[in-house]
């Protein structure tokens, strides 16, 4: 059964279980595509998105933003990693991340991984969403995984970041995202690796005041 962890209205805020991974493997999947190459993704990419967050459900928590019908309008999740399973960032990207933490002199607490980060397309649920709306929904989504990550002043976080959300992360009041890696198509879209820090994070709910809120 879902879990309600807040009402934000008009919206409220879920924490899912593992019997609705179909449902959030899907709007993630569709959710990138219509955005990214105006069509519904295709049923292999979905089934891939399903088997891996199968695989990383124990690890995880996967946050769903659902509107007054109950129909999802965003997701994103965040896996803590232990160094014991892969994630994309080492499966998919070919990055050695315990090499990229060292080599930056970091000695985190936690390392959290985020992804399936997706706000939805009107052709998803039917439904348009202003700019200023939207904003929120990415606001409200994004503090749901920073508040876990700015638990402990050292933890770091690890992202595949579409090229077009990575360019306007500053506009957000996202920064100190660092490349790690080269660019690949991932879900319909440009997607590059990157690595970022608490401290940078915490900056984001400060200038959101968002930590009261979500």
């Amino acid at each position: 059964m879902d879990t309600l962890i807040k009402k934000i209205p008009p919206y409220t805020l879920w924490c899912i279980s593992e019997k609705n991974l179909i449902h959030f493997s899907e709007f993630v999947a569709n959710a990138n595509y219509l955005i990214h190459q105006k069509k519904y993704a295709p049923d292999w990419e979905i089934q891939d998105v399903l088997e891996h967050e199968t695989e990383l459900y124990p690890h995880s928590v996967f946050f769903v933003l659902k509107d007054a019908g109950e129909q999802y309008i965003g997701a994103i999740r965040a896996t803590l990693w232990d160094g014991t399973f892969h994630l994309p960032m080492d499966r998919e990207f070919g990055i050695d991340i315990r090499q990229v933490i060292n080599d930056r002199g970091l000695h985190p607490t936690e390392i959290w991984h985020v992804a399936r980060f997706a706000v939805h397309s009107y052709k998803n649920i039917g439904l348009s969403i202003n700019f200023d709306e939207r904003l929120k929904i990415i606001r409200i989504l994004l503090s749901s995984v920073i508040k876990l990550i700015c638990r402990h002043d050292n933890n770091v976080m690890l992202a595949e970041c579409d090229e077009r959300f990575l360019n306007i992360n500053p506009f957000i009041g996202i920064i100190g995202n660092e490349i790690i890696g080269e660019s690949l198509m991932y879900l319909g879209s440009p997607t590059i690796p990157v690595i970022n820090t608490a401290k940078n994070l915490s900056l984001f709910l400060e200038k959101n005041n968002i930590l009261s809120h979500v």
